[in-house]
């Protein structure tokens, strides 16, 4: 959906909120003349530069809420996923709208609980933010719907909402291949994997299903 959108748009400086280590933002380069990729984890972006490093990429370490460009940098200001990775994430689309000359996208996961596999990937979801807390990440429930819409609405921005529905079936021991990595960050790792152990034996064989995805674009000017 957000590649179709550049693709039709071809926007000439984008801005890429919470890039993370970069791989959606090399599928978005050829569809953009400069991308500015920004994410707070220095980590991530020396991990960026190395593995997905395109000469009309700027990767730099900087958070979304609080950055340092002039207002209107940029042709398109995009987020992906990265919301839900702060407690004050209306900060971070008020920013991108300060810097957007032209178009705002956001991309979100969205919770729904239309079946037992959705339901069950809810209770994961919440299972695994225990350990991620843990472990000293800050990741957080995903926003529901009407609470992110009603920031445009109120506000009075006009904005097209298009939610993707996904019904694919995860097994238990792929959605939870991160795990161990969050567990080892821990004071007490044998406890979390012991605590994994009985979440798996509480679902009994159980799947688990993807995300829905909300897709909202707003035009600026």
């Amino acid at each position: 959906m957000l590649l179709e959108k550049l693709q039709t748009l071809k926007p000439q400086k984008v801005l890429d909120i919470g890039c993370g280590c970069g791989d959606f933002t090399k599928e978005m380069s050829p569809y953009c003349g400069h991308i500015t990729a920004i994410d707070c984890s220095e980590r991530l972006i020396e991990r960026c530069k190395k593995e997905n490093n395109l000469s009309n990429i700027e990767y730099l370490c900087m958070d979304g809420r609080h950055t340092t460009f002039r207002d209107k940098s940029f042709d398109c200001v995009i987020e992906r996923a990265s919301l839900h990775h702060m407690t004050s994430w209306d900060k971070q689309i008020d920013e991108m709208f300060r810097l957007s000359g032209k178009h705002v996208m956001i991309i979100e996961p969205l919770d729904d609980d239309r079946s037992v596999e959705k339901r069950n990937l809810n209770e994961a979801e919440d299972f695994y933010l225990e350990v991620q807390h843990e472990a000293g990440y800050e990741h957080y429930n995903h926003i529901k719907k009407d609470v992110l819409l009603d920031y445009f609405i109120s506000r009075g921005i006009k904005h097209e909402c298009i939610i993707n529905k996904f019904d694919d079936v995860i097994e238990f021991d792929e959605y939870f291949s991160m795990y161990e990595y969050f567990a080892d960050k821990t004071s007490n790792k044998d406890y979390w994997m012991n605590r994994l152990n009985e979440f798996k034996e509480k679902l009994n064989g159980g799947k688990l299903c993807p995300n829905d995805v909300i897709n909202i674009f707003c035009i600026t000017d």
